[in-house]
Formats: C-alpha cells, sequence, structure tokens
C-alpha cells in the first residue's frame, strides 16, 4: 500500500513539473534587427558567458554560431547575466498571422520577445515593418526544437579552445 502512495506521489510530482514547463503566457514579439548581424560578437548579449552562457555552453563568440541562430531572442525569462533561463528554446504563436516560430532565449528583454527583422518579417507575412510589435502567445519546448534554423557550418573548428581562455567559462 505505501508503494503505491509513494508511486502516486511521485506521478503526482511529476505531472506538476511538466505542466509548468509547458504553460503558455501572452506576450508580444518585436524586432531588432541587431540579431540579424550574424558576425555581431555574443558579449554583448545577456547569455555571453558565465556557466549557462553561450560562450562557455556552445563556444559561441558570435550570434551566427549560436545553435539555431538566426532563431535567437531577447526574451522576458532572462532577466540577467548568467540566467538559468539562457538558452532556453521558446515557441511564439502569432495568432493573428496563423504562424509559429521557435527561438532560443539569448538575450534580456523586459517588453515581450525581439528577434531579428527577417525572422519577424517571415512570421508576420512581410508585416513586420508595418506591425512593429505583435501579439504572440509563448510556451517554453524542448531545446531540440530550436536546434535547426541555422544556415551553414558556422561553429568553430574542432580544434578551436572551447570554452576559449579569458571569459569566465570555468
Amino acid at each position: 500500500m505505501q508503494l503505491h502512495i509513494i508511486a502516486a506521489v511521485l506521478f503526482s510530482l511529476l505531472a506538476s513539473a511538466f505542466a509548468q514547463t509547458s504553460q503558455s503566457f501572452n506576450t508580444t514579439l518585436a524586432y531588432d534587427p541587431v540579431y540579424d548581424n550574424g558576425n555581431l560578437s555574443t558579449t554583448g548579449i545577456t547569455c555571453s558567458n558565465g556557466a549557462n552562457g553561450v560562450i562557455c555552453k556552445n563556444c559561441a563568440l558570435t550570434l551566427s554560431q549560436i545553435p539555431g541562430w538566426p532563431n535567437i531572442s531577447g526574451a522576458p525569462p532572462i532577466s540577467s547575466w548568467n540566467s538559468a533561463n539562457c538558452s532556453t528554446c521558446w515557441q511564439l504563436a502569432l495568432p493573428d498571422f496563423n504562424t509559429t516560430i521557435n527561438v532560443r532565449a539569448v538575450d534580456a528583454s523586459s517588453n515581450g520577445f525581439n528577434v531579428g527583422f527577417a525572422l519577424m518579417n517571415a512570421a508576420t507575412n512581410g508585416q513586420a515593418l508595418s506591425r512593429g510589435r505583435v501579439s504572440a502567445v509563448a510556451r517554453q519546448i524542448p531545446d531540440a526544437g530550436c536546434e535547426q534554423g541555422q544556415q551553414g557550418p558556422k561553429q568553430p573548428a574542432e580544434d578551436a579552445d572551447c570554452p576559449p581562455p579569458g571569459f569566465g567559462c570555468s
């Protein structure tokens, strides 16, 4: 009998944890052309170095080296440097356009999600410039949902110093 109770409690805890990670929330989506520039250094984003940063986790010294680029974003769940939410994957549903995009959160944003102009323009059927900011529904999804999107092999060479020295990746 005790085994059944323990199993029921464990199941309840696991179900609760899963429900918390898959809940959605209303937000907005806007563009920032800085995320279109794949040559931009990652030292300028909130999730740069530190244990959770893209430099330390992915050896990404430029935006184009972040897995899934150009589908990267500034995101409300990231509030500070080295946030546990760095590199989390988010699905953004745009109800006005009947489209969804998956983005990797790599920068802080206090006012909705921000993505590159090209990505927002594609998701809004060419209306990024005229709309500026649109309604979205966000939900965190498994990391695998953000692996696609990268245009060509942009990762550092196998023999590259990764993580690079001097970036606080110990």
